[in-house]
């Protein structure tokens, strides 16, 4: 698509939107810390991840746990 609009920037954005439709507001949620790490973590280990954000007052909102369905070694 293209939309040329000159410098009538919110026409272009509004002619932009009517393609996709409007566009969703991201929940909070998403918008706070993420933690995510290539990792063989234990139930213990990543307890102890999710503690130390508590004690350092750090916001946890989301944490990623499946990070070993992907191939790392792959041959050349």
């Amino acid at each position: 698509y293209v939309f040329g609009y000159a410098h009538d920037h919110a026409e272009a954005l509004r002619a932009s939107h009517a393609v996709p439709g409007p566009v969703p507001v991201l929940p909070r949620w998403a918008l706070g810390t993420w933690w995510s790490r290539f990792h063989r973590y234990t139930a213990e280990g990543y307890r102890e991840v999710v503690e130390r954000f508590a004690v350092e007052r750090i916001p946890l909102s989301v944490s990623v746990l499946d990070m070993d369905w992907h191939v790392t070694e792959v041959d050349p």
